[in-house]
């Protein structure tokens, strides 16, 4: 996860080729990925946020620094680090493995 950014306050016009022309400036890219949602009609829109994976961490870096507070089709976009996405699977619990849980 360390080559790859969280980019907020998007549109709901934002596609994954304007947000890959917009990051590419900074280095290249494995994948530009705006998160779509399902409306009722059927169609579908930017859930308002999405990911850019860099090849090189330092990439991922320069782009925080450098298009955090940017426009992005008629929005100031925030740039972040991505967190790691918990890991659930067959066995395991949503709680948080901490001693306070544990009995």
């Amino acid at each position: 996860m360390a080559n790859t950014v969280f980019v907020g306050k998007l549109s709901w016009q934002t596609t994954d080729a304007a947000l890959h022309a917009c990051f590419a400036s900074i280095g290249p890219l494995v994948a530009a990925h705006v998160i779509l949602e399902r409306l009722p009609d059927g169609t579908t829109r930017s859930r308002g946020f999405g990911f850019v994976e860099y090849e090189q961490a330092a990439d991922a870096e320069r782009a925080i620094a450098n298009l955090d507070g940017a426009q992005l089709v008629g929005c100031t976009i925030a740039v972040n680090r991505a967190n790691e996405r918990p890991q659930f699977g067959m066995g395991t619990s949503r709680r948080p493995a901490t001693d306070q849980y544990r009995r």
